[in-house]
């Protein structure tokens, strides 16, 4: 998640190539609606499972500061 931007953008890229896809199959006129090459699902797997472990990462993150920042509040009660 360090650089988020080229994970958008590599995504964004997918999401094009799967609706292109998407079109030449409704064009053909039949057989499966999708029809998507195996790398490219290999592909947006990786990128949704990399965001997903920064997503994770940032939960447990602000879980900390939040645990943290209670302590900070009960501590300045007491003194």
């Amino acid at each position: 998640m360090s650089a988020p931007t080229q994970f958008k953008g590599r995504l964004n890229e997918l999401l094009s190539q799967v609706r292109l896809q998407s079109q030449a199959s409704a064009m053909s006129g039949g057989g499966e609606k999708y029809n998507m090459d195996p790398f490219l699902i290999a592909d947006i797997r990786e990128v949704i499972f990399r965001q997903q472990e920064g997503l994770q990462a940032l939960v447990t993150s602000i879980r900390q500061d939040i645990t943290d920042l209670n302590l900070i509040e009960q501590h300045g009660k007491t003194v």
